[in-house]
């Protein structure tokens, strides 16, 4: 019985301590943030995350060509790029070998705040029924 227990607990022990051991982070990712244009966007916040394990590799600092180069671990993982003005993109893969992920961010757009107006044309009785309407978003203006 004390062979067991003892064969138990080194088994245990290895099954805990052999994965922590065989995961490395040597894996080389590129990450490539653009605008629309092609061109660098500033201020642009990137989060990174190894989903696999729940891992994550922080707030990820770009040059000033809009690029990171960061070691990960093997595995999938998912990416957030986002900045001012600009759609948050959100984007998985898997990373098995040297990877480069280029997100282009797309600009905002969003409808001013106005009257919609509707025509509905009732051929029975040739009238016209106008209705007004506000759209629903709220108003945005960047310069503030």
């Amino acid at each position: 019985m004390k062979i067991f227990r003892c064969f138990l607990t080194i088994m245990i022990a290895l099954s805990v301590a052999l994965p922590a051991v065989a995961q490395k982070r040597n894996i080389n990712l590129t990450i490539a943030v653009k605008g629309p244009d092609g061109g660098v966007v500033n201020g642009a916040a990137v989060v990174l995350k190894q989903t696999d394990y729940a891992l994550s590799y922080g707030n990820i600092t770009l040059n000033e060509q809009g690029q990171a180069l960061v070691k990960v671990y093997t595995g999938n993982h998912s990416l957030e790029a986002s900045a001012r003005g600009y759609d948050t993109v959100k984007e998985t893969f898997n990373v098995t070998a040297d990877t480069t992920v280029e997100v282009t961010l797309a600009e905002q757009t969003l409808t001013p705040y106005s009257l919609a107006t509707s025509v509905v044309h009732n051929p029975l009785t040739g009238l016209n029924d106008l209705s007004f309407t506000w759209n629903q978003e709220p108003p945005v203006f960047w310069d503030d």
